[in-house]
Formats: structure tokens, sequence, C-alpha cells
């Protein structure tokens, strides 16, 4: 699967990467309960605070890749059922 970023320009002109993470956070949460998981146990097995992941299901936080990454290992998802429609 190729990863396509939507892209954004600055001020400056430089060109940055923007996820809309509101759609993300949708996918995730219903990851969550496709798993049947808390918000509590999936933020344990994911390694991150339970605010932290509350952020991320609201789509309030921008998550590094490598936090990505895992989230997708932990739910078992692919990057389509994770980011699709982003």
């Amino acid at each position: 699967m190729v990863l396509h970023l939507p892209l954004a320009f600055e001020s400056n002109g430089v060109a940055t990467t923007r996820l809309p993470f509101k759609t993300a956070g949708k996918n995730l949460s219903s990851l969550r309960l496709r798993k049947g998981l808390t918000q509590e146990k999936a933020a344990e097995r994911i390694g991150i605070s339970l605010k932290y992941y509350q952020s991320l299901e609201g789509g309030t936080k921008a998550p590094a890749f490598a936090t990505l990454c895992r989230v997708r290992h932990t739910m078992d998802a692919t990057w389509d059922e994770l980011l699709g429609g982003c």
C-alpha cells in the first residue's frame, strides 16, 4: 500500500503534511471497539498514557509515526483501516 499524505503550505512557503486526525481518531475508536478494549486497556497495550490515547481518539493530537506504528500493530489494523478516509 502506498500512503499518500496531504500537503499544506505554511505561510513561509514550506510544505508540511497534515492528516485530518479527527477521522483517524474515529477509525481508532472503531478499531478499539472491534477488539473489545476499553480506552484504558488500549492505552496500556500501546504503551501510552490514557490521557494521550484519549487525545488520539478525539483527534486533538498528532501522533509521531512511531506511535502510529504501535497503534496499528496493537489493533491488528492495516494502514487503510487506521488512516482511511483521511
